[in-house]
């Protein structure tokens, strides 16, 4: 429900969760915090993504090896690449939509956005779930037909915020749309994606809840 509010910039939904998403975007960057301090394992780190796609976006990151994708959801990922398989093939295929594969590769050396390994905390902790933060940018590697499984294998790698030709995409999310998922922020995110009527909702809302604010505290509520 969250991250579909996230996708298609549901107002009234995102507005519903803005907590909850507050709170899984922090825990997920203390999670993260704690995994750089703590670990040792500098190796890389190989997550995958089972799901179906418009032949549409296939073609498009098909042509696009070497350019970036976004997404602008929490990513739900596996270690494990059969439950990947698993969530690729719960969604027949047909002429209008592929069962895909996404192959990521996490460098933890590097400057990324947050990730964290959120396996113990898992309603399912079978799926060996990794939680990529919203908002992630991924370099497209490599795009191929898995004849054998009968699907397409996505290959693409988390990006590193200092990669010179990224700093100034990052630094302009980052001033705009800031850490924080909070009422502000999320109307900078929508008046930048151009959605200027729900930008001015959300800024509605945050004038009422101050004024609510500040008629409580003369009430001494």
């Amino acid at each position: 429900m969250m991250n579909k509010a996230l996708r298609v910039q549901d107002f009234d939904m995102l507005f519903a969760l803005r907590f909850f998403i507050t709170d899984i975007a922090k825990q997920i960057k203390s999670e993260h915090e704690k995994f750089i301090r703590t670990s040792d394992n500098r190796n890389m780190i190989c997550v995958y993504r089972g799901q179906i796609t418009g032949n549409d976006e296939l073609e498009l990151m098909k042509k696009s090896i070497g350019k970036f994708l976004s997404m602008n959801s929490f990513l739900s990922t596996s270690r494990d690449r059969s439950t990947a398989l698993h969530f690729a093939r719960s969604t027949p295929k047909t002429d209008d939509f592929q069962q895909i594969i996404f192959e990521i590769e996490i460098n933890p050396r590097l400057q990324t956005k947050a990730f964290a390994d959120v396996t113990q905390v898992s309603y399912y902790q079978n799926e060996d779930e990794v939680l990529i933060m919203l908002g992630a940018l991924f370099r497209i590697e490599k795009v191929n037909e898995d004849k054998k499984e009968g699907m397409w294998m996505v290959h693409v790698s988390l990006a590193n915020e200092d990669d010179y030709h990224l700093k100034e995409t990052f630094s302009y999310m980052k001033n705009t749309i800031g850490d924080d998922t909070d009422l502000d922020s999320l109307g900078k995110i929508l008046f930048e994606m151009g959605e200027y009527e729900q930008a001015r909702k959300c800024y509605r809302r945050m004038l009422d809840e101050t004024q609510l604010a500040s008629g409580n505290a003369e009430l001494g509520l």
